[in-house]
């Protein structure tokens, strides 16, 4: 019994051990970085490589603010697009866009990356119909990634595949017969 009696004593002694209390200006708290398919601040940079030997830029160039929201312009590759990440995914404006201004009025608006998914889904944006299969590991020079692998397009003849990592972006691209791959990128991500 004094045996037992002795050990409850000690567990309570080692549990009643405090910790010293740290001055609140050095404590650290955790930050919580936002997980997103393309992380977009302006600055994040992406170099790529194709199948024929071109280098290509992509980057966020600007931010436009309309109707309270806070959209990203960006070059993807060799396009311009206007987007941001929203809870579904990446929202993507289609229209008009020129180097000076868009009109964003939300009638032209669509999840054009759906993020996160759990399974093979297909959906459409702008009248496109569009794959995704989350967990799709591949090797480009940049490194190994664990990406989800978009399909735009359901025909052969016309389609495009793109291979996103959250929180990196674009790792891969194949449209017709080029093919892109990511060489090295500078990115901030989103907080």
């Amino acid at each position: 019994m004094n045996k037992i009696i002795t050990i409850i004593f000690c567990a309570l002694l080692l549990s009643c051990q405090s910790t010293p209390i740290q001055n609140p200006s050095t404590q650290t708290t955790p930050t919580t970085q936002k997980v997103v398919i393309i992380p977009l601040t302006v600055g994040n940079k992406w170099i790529h490589t194709s199948n024929y030997g071109r280098e290509a830029t992509s980057e966020v160039t600007n931010t436009l603010i309309r109707n309270g929201k806070t959209w990203f312009q960006y070059i993807e590759i060799s396009d311009t697009y206007v987007g941001m990440n929203t809870n579904e995914g990446h929202l993507e404006y289609y229209g008009s866009i020129d180097n000076k201004d868009i009109d964003i009025e939300g009638t032209n608006e669509c999840t054009s990356l759906k993020f996160p998914v759990i399974q093979y889904e297909e959906y459409e944006c702008d009248e496109v119909k569009i794959s995704v299969t989350p967990n799709v590991t591949i090797s480009v020079p940049a490194g190994s990634f664990n990406t989800y692998l978009y399909v735009f397009g359901f025909d052969n003849s016309d389609r495009t595949q793109a291979w996103y990592a959250p929180n990196i972006g674009l790792i891969k691209q194949i449209n017709g017969s080029e093919s892109f791959e990511l060489i090295k990128y500078s990115i901030a991500n989103e907080k």
